[in-house]
């Protein structure tokens, strides 16, 4: 209900629904993780944050909030952390498309140019999404350019 509720372009109702059935049942990873990813898209990194660590907590293998934690990791500037995460979410599955192509992203914010494009390197031989990879080749050019 909630996902579908956000899907709509509820949100807010979204948020309360899954906040309302965490009360009731706070072992609800995929609720907490979907709460996350909500509050990741409304900007609130602080809260999404404190959500995928609570699934992390729990359930150390779960991909999704890995990638979750690491994005939100990345775009509040801790890009050390991030590339942490994404480094474990790759080692367990090493051809996560976005996750190799954010690594290379996080690598190149943190001024590690040859890992950046060595990882978007990789993300490109890996994707089959020729729109997308038109991106990565825009990011790699920008990267050595730099």
């Amino acid at each position: 209900l909630a996902l579908a509720q956000a899907g709509l372009g509820h949100a807010d109702e979204a948020i309360a629904n899954l906040k309302s059935a965490l009360t009731l049942d706070p072992q609800l990873l995929e609720a907490h993780n979907n709460l996350g990813a909500l509050l990741f898209d409304k900007g609130d990194y602080n809260a999404a944050k404190l959500e995928f660590a609570r699934v992390l907590e729990r359930d150390p293998t779960s991909s999704s909030a890995r990638f979750n934690m690491a994005r939100t990791l990345a775009v509040m500037g801790d890009h050390v952390a991030a590339i942490r995460e994404y480094e474990a979410l790759l080692a367990k599955e090493p051809g996560d498309v976005s996750a190799r192509y954010q690594l290379g992203l996080s690598y190149a914010a943190a001024g590690r140019k040859s890992e950046a494009l060595t990882e978007l390197s990789r993300a490109l031989q890996l994707d089959r999404d020729a729109t997308r990879a038109a991106e990565m080749r825009k990011k790699v050019e920008e990267i050595q350019a730099k």
